[in-house]
This record gives C-alpha cells, structure tokens and sequence, in this order.
C-alpha cells in the first residue's frame, strides 16, 4: 500500500446576510398584518391576531411567530436550532506498509501488525508519542435555520392545511474528527510519512546547520522494503478516479541497490485523464496539514419546503392549539466529504458510512420533516 494523492476538489461557497432575510420576513410579516388591521377597524369579521409556537421535533427545537394573511392564508416566521455530539467509539484501522494480495486478509492484518508494533517503537522512542493501531473518531451536527412558510387551507375541514416556503442556515450541518487521545497517533503517523520520504530520497532525517543525521543503513533498507508508509483504512472506490490535472511526485526516490533515479520531486506522477485509483482498490488516507483526520457535510443554505399539517384546539376558547407538521426539504447540494477530496457515498465507500449519524441529512438531495407545534395566541 502506498497512499496516492488526492485530487483537489475546492467547494465555493456564495454565503448570503442572514440577517437582511430576517428584515425582510419581519416586513413581509408587517405587510400581511396592514390589511387586517384595517378590516378589524372597518368592522370585518377577520380580526388580526398573532400567535406565538413552540417548535418541537425527533431533531430539532425552535419558535415561531405567524398571522393570517386571509380566512385561509397564514404565514409564519421563525427559527429551529439543532445541535448534537456522538463520541461513541468509531474508529479507522491503521494499515502499515503494502497490502499483499497474495495473502489472506488474516495474514496482511499480522503482517501489518508487526510492522506497526516496529514503527511505533521507533516513533515512541523518537518523539514520545505512543501510537494506537486505530484513530478514534467523533462526531458533531449543528444545523440551525430561519425558516418563512405560507399555510393554506383550501379544503372544507379546516383542519388540514398545505405548507409551502423555505428554510435558510448553515452549510455545514456535519463534521466527524478524531477524538483528542488519537492525536498522538497521527503525530506519529505524519513523522513516519515524512522520515520514509526522506529515505526514499536519499536524504538526512535531519539538516540543521550543515549537520546531516541519517538512519543506519539496516534501518533504512527496512523502511524502503519492509515497513513502507502508514495511512488509515477508510473503505474502497466506488469508481475509477482520473485525475483532473497533472499530479507531481511531492519527494525524490531512488533505487537502493542501483542508485538510479525512481522518481524526482516535481516530476509527474499522473497525467491529466490517467487512472489514479480503480474501482475496488482499497481508499487509504493520511493525515492533513495539521495532523487530523476531519470528514465533513455541507448542504445548500437555502433549502424550499413543501409539506401538509394538521391542527387542533388544546383549549376550548382556540387560544392554545396543537399542530403536526408534514413535509419535505430541498436540500440542493449534499456534500460528504474526507479532508482530501474524495466523497463518501460517490466517490468512496466506508463504514463510516453505517457507524456516523450524519444529522438529519443523508445521501440524498430530499430530507423528510415532521415536527410538531404548540402556539400561543397573543392577541
């Protein structure tokens, strides 16, 4: 095994002033209550009145204010809010050196083993760090939106209502990292990588000052032969990955009983539209820039919603009702992502895919919602 480069894929993200919608619902709000206004001064039948809701669902908690527009028409304005923590033990195996596909999984696992157990004590003794064969992961969803919807009760009970409007919040609703005791471990794992290049190339493990320290020669044959790079296991390609643009070798490598040149740095390693990785090949990740492992989701911030309810009276007088909420959420853009590019559920699969609750959003573009609503009538 030996980790391949990620293809850079860059989200772009257009964020819109949350707070210019919410002046624009509040208006939009004022002008519905203008009309009633004058027909309660007029003498109609239809009075103004404005009531106030408590938001509850299996995923999020929120208020609310609505008024009738019409005998039939109600719009409402509010805000849900939802946020949870899973530190449950997720995990990544480590994998270190090549995966033989002559061998039998068993076998490649205690091969793998031992050769771990010998990295980890020259880390240990190298760093301090004291490495585990697993990066522990974690958890955390936030997902907060405004929301603007009209109700419409165009049947003879009036009961039973459609709902049409959207919701507007943060892009990102998910994000799994590991959890701080696995830090240690891909410390360990990015100073290995890093030393293992540096073999490859031929070059000190430490230049400062003019003084160059290497590994004994022993050792670094075992490095270049045996022990290899480290990266977490974190499932297969669902498809041939090719590369968008030229992918450069980022460290020199030479052949260490010829001494000729393998590969240089800045040399290319993929051309544009070469395979970079096959269908099935095993999906093997090192850690980022900052020596963490971080998977996360976004989705479109703004997100329309169609859905259907049904209310009742809590009290005789109507004052305090009851309401159920039915619906569905566009949710556009549905992005799970690993730190280098590769997308869980597109371009990879994982069992991280089985093991995280990612929020309220899965694979798909279309996200169920039920809820439901107490209000308050205020007058």
């Amino acid at each position: 095994m030996t980790p391949q480069p990620p293809l850079n894929r860059k989200q772009h993200h257009h964020p819109l002033m949350t707070s210019r919608l919410s002046t624009y619902a509040l208006l939009l709000i004022a002008a519905c209550m203008m009309p009633h206004t004058s027909q309660a001064q007029s003498g109609s039948d239809s009075k103004f009145h404005l009531d106030v809701a408590g938001i509850f669902g299996s995923q999020k908690m929120g208020i609310e204010l609505s008024t009738p527009v019409t005998k039939d028409i109600t719009v409402r304005a509010g805000a849900t809010f939802y946020k949870f923590s899973d530190d449950k033990k997720m995990s990544l195996p480590i994998q270190t050196g090549t995966y033989d596909p002559n061998l039998t999984a068993e076998e490649n696992l205690m091969l793998s083993a031992s050769r771990f157990n010998k990295v980890n004590d020259f880390i240990t003794q190298f760093s301090s760090f004291d490495m585990n064969s697993h990066v522990k992961l974690k958890n955390k969803i936030k997902h907060d939106n405004f929301h603007l919807l009209v109700d419409i009760t165009p049947f003879r009970n009036k009961h039973w209502y459609l709902t049409a409007g959207f919701y507007y919040g943060n892009s990102q609703v998910t994000e799994v990292l590991n959890q701080e005791e696995s830090m240690p471990t891909l410390m360990g794992m990015s100073i290995w990588n890093t030393i293992y290049q540096k073999v490859m190339a031929e070059q000190p493990i430490i230049d400062h000052k003019g003084i160059n320290v290497y590994l004994p020669y022993g050792f670094e044959e075992a490095i270049r032969t045996e022990y290899g790079e480290m990266a977490m296991v974190a499932g297969t390609y669902k498809h041939d990955i090719v590369a968008t643009e030229d992918i450069l070798w980022e460290y020199s490598a030479y052949d260490p009983i010829t001494g000729e040149t393998l590969h240089e740095e800045g040399d290319v390693r993929y051309h544009k539209g070469d395979i970079v990785h096959h269908q099935g090949d095993t999906y093997y990740l090192t850690p980022n820039d900052n020596n963490m492992f971080r998977q996360t989701q976004h989705v479109s911030k703004f997100k329309p919603y169609v859905g259907a309810g049904y209310r009742g009276r809590l009290t005789k007088d109507g004052r305090s009702m009851i309401l159920v909420d039915m619906g569905v959420m566009y949710i556009g853009s549905n992005n799970i992502a690993f730190h280098d590019g590769m997308r869980l559920g597109k371009d990879v699969s994982s069992p991280l895919a089985s093991d995280v609750k990612y929020g309220i959003y899965r694979n798909s573009h279309l996200h169920p919602s039920l809820s439901v609503r107490i209000t308050y009538r205020l007058f």
